[in-house]
This record gives C-alpha cells, sequence and structure tokens, in this order.
C-alpha cells in the first residue's frame, strides 16, 4: 500500500510494530466510536457515542424548529473534530500500551516501513510458513 502522507512506526516491546499516519483520520470520522472500539479505545468509544448522542438533542431542544439543520451542523462538527484528533488519540494510546516511537518518515511502501521486506517470501506472500500458519497467530487452540 502506498502512503505519500508523513507517518510514524510504533513498536511494541514484543516485537509487535504498527503505522500511523499523521493528519486527518477518515475511518474515525465517518465511524466515530465503531473506530475507537476497533481500536481498543473503549472508553472513549462511549464518550465519542454519548456525545454524539447527547449534544445534537440538546440542541434541538434549545432551538426548536430548525433543530434538523442544527443536528446535522453539530454532527457534521462533531464527527470533523473527531477525524482531527482521531490519529493523535490512537497515537496516545499506543504509547499508553507500551509501544515506543521507532521511526517517522513520509511516502514508501507500507512494507517497507514496517521492515516486512527482511522477512522470507512464504511470509510477504501468505504462503505455507506465513504467520496465519504459526501456532501464534492460529485460530485452532
Amino acid at each position: 500500500m502506498e502512503t505519500n502522507t508523513p507517518h510514524r512506526v510504533y513498536e511494541h516491546p514484543d516485537g509487535r510494530r504498527t503505522i500511523i499516519k499523521m493528519g486527518f483520520c477518515w475511518p474515525a470520522f465517518f465511524f466515530g466510536p465503531l473506530w475507537a472500539w476497533r481500536k481498543g479505545m473503549v472508553v472513549l468509544g462511549f464518550l465519542l457515542l454519548a456525545l454524539l448522542q447527547l449534544a445534537p438533542l440538546l440542541l434541538v431542544e434549545i432551538v426548536g424548529d430548525v433543530g434538523i439543520v442544527v443536528d446535522l451542523i453539530v454532527t457534521v462538527g462533531i464527527l470533523t473534530v473527531i477525524g482531527g484528533q482521531g490519529n493523535a488519540w490512537l497515537r496516545r494510546s499506543m504509547l499508553n500500551r507500551g509501544f515506543k516511537l521507532s521511526d517517522e518518515g513520509e511516502g514508501g511502501q507500507r512494507s517497507e516501513t514496517l521492515g516486512l521486506n527482511s522477512l522470507s517470501p512464504g511470509i510477504r506472500s501468505g504462503g505455507k510458513d506465513s504467520l496465519r500458519s504459526s501456532p501464534r497467530f492460529s485460530d485452532e487452540r
């Protein structure tokens, strides 16, 4: 996957690595609380859900007849803030979970950034030596 945006690579002491891009987070904008829950930020997800449900309702009560328009504007505004802060929240969450900043860059292949080119061809291509067939990543237990 090509990425032309600045990004940071975080590495956990157990060897896991993840890339978080800088800038606006479109998944957070479109999916809000679901995105937060998927990324392991459960409390943030519930706060976002409450905000997205309560703020428009309160404003509709205050404004009255033009409440639907106000509801739409407020919801889009809240989602824009969520999208603007999403990657920053994710970076903070990763640091709190023990990840350390290991690299910073711009552009390039995602596999190069994660250092996957040093893996055997079977692991990169999903062949019989891939991580899915390894006991650590196996669904059979």
